[in-house]
């Protein structure tokens, strides 16, 4: 694995890329927040259902829903919250983005004013946010923000 000073543009476009794209198959466990974003796919090395993205959140973030109470990473986990959060996002489409240049915080927005708010700290491995995307029909590439660098990875 690489890491390299941010190529801030590249990562935009390729976030880019998603806009317009629904998001599914959203899990919360104690460790972090799993989104799947595009048309689904058969992984058949993993035996999963895969997005053309998959973003992957193990750092603070907070959920902002229209009409509704903030949802945050910090809260007490409950399986009231878990389901709040996953239903507060399945199903909606992204209609724009936005990464600091300074800090690497990624913020997406949503169609029905829904935003997802996540911030890396760079304090530990387990304080990033991964984009994982599809690149061919056999390989996938990730891109990994912890806050300070950002790493690339084939496979």
């Amino acid at each position: 694995m690489e890491a390299t000073r941010p190529d801030l543009p590249a990562i935009k476009r390729l976030l880019g890329n998603f806009v317009g794209k629904k998001v599914w198959g959203v899990k919360l466990s104690v460790a972090w927040l799993s989104i799947e974003l595009g048309s689904a796919w058969v992984d058949l090395i993993e035996r999963v259902e895969r997005g053309e993205g998959t973003l992957l959140i193990s750092c603070s973030w907070k959920l902002d829903v229209p009409g509704k109470q903030r949802i945050t990473s910090k809260m007490e986990q409950t399986q009231q919250w878990c389901r709040s959060t996953e239903t507060s996002l399945e199903g909606k489409t992204l209609i724009d983005h936005s990464l600091s240049e300074i800090t690497h915080e990624l913020a997406l927005k949503f169609k029905d004013g829904t935003e997802l708010c996540v911030t890396p700290r760079g304090k530990s491995s387990l304080d990033e946010w991964t984009l994982f995307f599809r690149v061919s029909k056999d390989q996938r590439s990730l891109v990994t923000f912890n806050g300070s660098t950002i790493s690339y990875d084939d496979y």
